[in-house]
């Protein structure tokens, strides 16, 4: 809908719920709002609202139960100081994206609020005392409000008792004040982005009991010497400047992600609790200077990503998917020491999707026998010592799935592989696939593969690999004979290398069927 709504209504008195927003409405918003009587929900979020919004007409709805006003950054709210309102049973206020510069005064006196939004305003200050009568709070989001100062008053006791949600992400909050420790009741915290400094030590161990996800990345956090979260399950402490050795999250946590940071030294084989009854499900330790073997009992455990990249872990990469219905769906070991030969275990992975073995000392031939894994998306064998022809056996499929193949920088032979190039479906029929990430769609707040790909010539690092994207970089290799022809079948791929080989002959016709392509390298050939 468009336009502005009408300035006079009648015959709404039974009305219960209104909801007007995702639209395109404007002007202000009309007096006769507030005078439904029966109204227990209003939503008039994401329009795009002007003018001066009354919050002391709100006492006339003494029935409202959800009020949204979610951005309409043209709004401005006006409220007297003294405003007694009577909005007993207002449990949702969502106030988020409306330019708003001050704590809103109305608030203090909401005693029924259970959610409150705020995030994403110019507000600076939140103090104690604006919160005293709002015992019932569990959600609070605080969130986006730069810089924002929270004020600790001994004389006031600000222990919210039923919160169970708090948000206070990017706010350039520089400490753990008391408000955040003392709020004994939150299962969820998030505090990424913002310049929280200093240590994490047994000192602090009377905080976070009940904590169920914990996210701190993006902070300057620089030790971790102990975990008061005890009870924690996502704990998320990625891009800060944590150092030394790293340490064993407690025994609950299922997504422990603790990347981009200088911990180093080997991974504690206690990371694999046998004792206890969770298993870490998501394990992101990439960008660290950790080293060592990997202990081979996290191919024991119902990993479903393991992320280990850029690090300087050695020896043998351990069996995967050793277990019955293995989960593993992203393994990304690119950038190691691993040496010595794929374990042929990693062919039970049959919910694999990503495999990223790039940037290794890995001696081995083609696996082939990856062929039959029927979600393989993206292939990864880049700069490592992987030789020899890529050969095909007749009783396997050929990688049917596959969307991005990297062999580049390698010392494959023989000729290009016309029979995979036949049979990879998956970088023929991609132009009308969903715009979404590979992985777990669902958890994409946890983690985002990222990939670099060669094109133009330059490396370029993609976070979040989208499924409607293809690529093939077989350049730098030893390869000889022509290009197939069928290559011009592989309709949707936007990045083409085969640069410095032995390629001779014609370039095919048929490339000028791809009309996605984007990067073409042919170069440093005999063609």
């Amino acid at each position: 809908m468009v336009g502005s709504l009408p300035s006079k209504v009648s015959g709404l008195s039974q009305l219960r719920i209104l909801r007007l927003h995702h639209n395109f409405l404007s002007g202000r918003v009309p007096s006769w709002l507030f005078t439904l009587p029966s109204l227990v929900q209003l939503r008039l979020n994401s329009d795009k609202f002007n003018g001066n919004f009354e919050l002391d007409k709100l006492s006339e709805l003494s029935k409202l139960e959800v009020l949204s006003l979610s951005d309409n950054a043209l709004l401005s709210f006006t409220s007297a100081s003294n405003a007694n309102y009577s909005l007993s049973n207002l449990a949702r206020l969502e106030l988020s994206s409306c330019n708003i510069s001050e704590f809103p005064n109305f608030v203090r006196n909401l005693e029924g609020l259970t959610d409150l939004d705020l995030s994403f305003n110019r507000i600076h200050v939140i103090e104690a005392d604006m919160f005293l009568k709002l015992k019932g709070l569990k959600v609070l989001d605080l969130s986006h409000n730069i810089p924002l100062s929270v004020r600790d008053d001994s004389e006031v006791d600000l222990v919210l008792p039923i919160l169970n949600s708090l948000l206070l992400s990017s706010c350039n909050i520089t400490e753990l004040s008391n408000f955040l420790t003392t709020q004994e009741s939150l299962k969820y915290l998030h505090l990424s982005n913002n310049n929280i400094q200093g240590q994490i030590t047994d000192q602090e161990n009377n905080w976070g009991s009940n904590l169920l996800t914990l996210y701190l990345s993006n902070n300057l956090l620089t030790a971790l010497e102990y975990y008061p979260w005890k009870s924690i399950q996502v704990l998320v402490l990625g891009s800060n400047l944590l150092e030394g050795p790293l340490l064993a999250p407690p025994p609950s946590t299922m997504v422990f992600i603790i990347s981009n940071n200088r911990l180093n030294g080997e991974v504690p084989s206690s990371i694999c609790n046998p004792e206890s009854s969770n298993f870490i499900v998501y394990l992101d330790l990439s960008y660290n200077n950790l080293s060592g073997a990997i202990s081979k009992c996290l191919g024991f455990r119902q990993l479903s990503i393991s992320d280990l990249q850029m690090n300087n872990f050695n020896g043998n990469i351990p069996d995967f998917c050793v277990e019955r219905d293995p989960k593993l769906r992203i393994l990304n070991l690119n950038n190691n020491d691993f040496d010595g030969p794929l374990p042929k275990s990693l062919a039970n992975c049959l919910r694999l999707e990503v495999l990223n073995l790039g940037n290794n000392m890995i001696n081995d031939t083609f696996p082939h026998w990856l062929g039959d894994l029927p979600w393989l998306r993206v292939l990864v064998l880049r700069s490592s010592y992987f030789h020899g022809q890529i050969a095909h056996s007749a009783n396997e499929s050929h990688f049917s799935t596959l969307q991005i193949l990297d062999l580049s920088h390698s010392k494959f032979s023989g000729f290009l592989p016309t029979t995979y190039l036949t049979n990879f479906k998956g970088m023929m029929y991609l132009a009308n696939v969903p715009m979404v990430y590979i992985g777990p769609s669902a958890d994409q707040h946890y983690y985002t593969e990222s990939l670099v790909v060669t094109m133009k010539g330059v490396d370029i690092m993609l976070e979040g690999i989208l499924i409607s994207f293809s690529a093939m970089d077989m350049s730098s290799n030893r390869f000889e004979g022509t290009i197939p022809e069928t290559v011009g079948n592989l309709f949707s791929l936007e990045v083409l290398n085969f640069s410095h080989n032995h390629l001779t002959g014609h370039i095919p016709s048929s490339l000028g069927n791809l009309a996605a392509l984007e990067s073409l390298d042919l170069s440093c050939n005999k063609l």
